[in-house]
């Protein structure tokens, strides 16, 4: 698959994840590129697309998980499409978002193999929850990844 295929795949299937209510949302191109640019193959680019819908749906400057620190001030835990840690996560800069969600899915998926992202979830793998989450984001992620370009 060339480049601009594996591109238009990525676009592709970014419209196919929808919420409950069967709305969907498309995939900014910058994001589709960012997830182009530093995946290796379909399956790690399914899951990403996965994650960005359900995590943020595709707002690459989404904050969420607000807590107030022992100052009681409320910050917000997780930053940016992939709901990764803001203190690593670079607002705007979409391709570092993909690039530092890629590293947690594979840290996760190395240490969970079972549950693959009960990790990136809820923080390890024995969370039931965690676990439930990582079972239905790889069933749909590995629905997406089977779609022909």
């Amino acid at each position: 698959m060339t480049p601009a295929d594996y591109l238009a795949w990525i676009l592709k299937i970014a419209l196919l994840v929808h919420d409950a209510h069967g709305f969907t949302r498309p995939m900014p191109a910058s994001m589709a590129s960012a997830i182009a640019d530093v995946t290796s193959d379909r399956d790690e680019a399914a899951v990403l697309v996965v994650l960005a819908f359900r995590e943020s749906s595709y707002r690459d400057g989404a904050k969420g998980d607000y807590w107030a620190d022992a100052d009681g001030v409320v910050r917000a835990h997780s930053c940016g499409a992939w709901q990764t840690p803001c203190s690593v996560t670079p607002i705007g800069d979409v391709k570092r978002q993909a690039a530092i969600a890629l590293g947690i899915y594979r840290r996760s998926a190395t240490l969970c193999p079972s549950h693959p992202l009960a990790i990136y979830s809820a923080g390890n793998c024995a969370s039931l929850a965690g676990r439930r989450i990582s079972n239905a984001r790889i069933a749909e992620a590995s629905a997406l990844a089977a779609v022909s370009p």
